[in-house]
């Protein structure tokens, strides 16, 4: 599923972890425990142009808060390393509608589109299951 090194740029294969100290380890197991990430070696891990491939993650904030007082973080993954060297799968994902695909939809009178934020969500992270559903 290599891309071919043909000298195209890419940007850098070595993602940030932004976790605070300490926690590495409990968020690492957790990713394993639900199945979303799997231990590897790091003689396991892929290397493209001399270069260890290494996924960042971090934490967004939610609008709760724990019981302490602490926010609530959603979880996102950084994958534009892997992604950089990998062919992408297209499938039917090139049928699904980009945001600037509805500006030129038109609505007759006695007519109304409604389109919920959770249709672009649902598109956005069927695009990313889709193109990221590979175990690092």
């Amino acid at each position: 599923m290599l891309v071919e090194d043909v000298g195209q740029k890419l940007p850098k294969l070595q993602g940030r972890i932004h976790i605070e100290k300490g926690d590495d380890n409990a968020i690492a197991a957790e990713l394993v425990a639900r199945g979303i990430c799997v231990w590897k070696s790091l003689e396991e891990v892929v290397t493209y142009e001399g270069e260890k491939v290494l996924n960042g993650l971090f934490g967004v904030p939610k609008p709760s808060f724990t019981a302490s007082g602490k926010s609530v973080l959603r979880l996102s993954m950084n994958l534009v390393p892997s992604n950089s060297i990998l062919r992408q799968f297209q499938g039917a994902t090139k049928h699904l509608p980009h945001i600037t695909a509805w500006l030129s939809t038109f609505v007759e009178e006695g007519e109304e589109l409604r389109i919920w934020q959770s249709d672009m969500q649902n598109a956005f992270f069927n695009l990313g299951f889709l193109h990221n559903g590979i175990a690092f």
